[in-house]
């Protein structure tokens, strides 16, 4: 992420040369990002450096693009079109937000328009608990709130989707491996919400 920043080479190439290796590879590919939030729905605030330099990349891709789950830790609150100031980290309508922001469009610092993404090419991305990030961490509930308020537009903050997302692509989480050293206390609850929700 840190060499990607607005009107680099590798921000101006990489989008093409990923359509090229799917291309290459007969269209079996799974294609996934997971930038940190100022990379992306920090285009809101700023379009220069980092600031949304994601935002071509995934231009690029959409067509092609699985899941891009950006991370929602390590760089405090989250600047929204909804709300004065920032969500709070871990908070609902921080998960909300981004997710609102990349499924409905939202206008870049630039003036132009970040067009939406599909409900199911959209997941959030968190910490999954103490040992595994400086901040950023959610409490279950909050999250589970979020997949809530996200699919069937109950359990909402302050901030509300216009519309549900009944294919919400779900939690990606940093990592598996911090969550078994504390206890699976991530996957347990996020894991048996998620199968609830493709069951029905």
């Amino acid at each position: 992420g840190s060499n990607l920043v607005h009107g680099s080479q590798i921000q101006a190439r990489l989008g093409r040369a990923l359509l090229q290796i799917e291309q290459n590879m007969g269209g079996d590919m799974y294609l996934t990002m997971a930038p940190e939030h100022p990379y992306v729905q920090g285009g809101y605030v700023a379009y220069s450096g980092i600031w949304g330099a994601y935002i071509p990349v995934i231009n690029d891709t959409r067509s092609t693009l699985d899941l891009l789950h950006v991370q929602l830790y390590n760089n405090g609150g989250l600047p929204n079109p909804y709300l004065p100031g920032s969500a709070p980290e871990g908070s609902v309508d921080m998960m909300v937000a981004q997710s609102k922001m990349l499924i409905e469009g939202f206008e870049l610092a630039d003036g132009t328009q970040f067009a939406p993404l599909r409900d199911d090419q959209v997941a959030i991305g968190l910490p999954s608990g103490p040992s595994s990030a400086n901040s950023g961490q959610a409490p279950t509930q909050n999250i589970l709130n979020a997949l809530d308020c996200l699919t069937k537009g109950t359990s909402c903050g302050t901030v509300k989707p216009a519309f549900n997302y009944p294919n919400y692509a779900g939690v990606m989480t940093w990592s598996i491996n911090w969550d078994q050293h504390d206890g699976f206390n991530f996957s347990k609850p996020v894991g048996d919400k998620l199968t609830q929700m493709n069951a029905q």
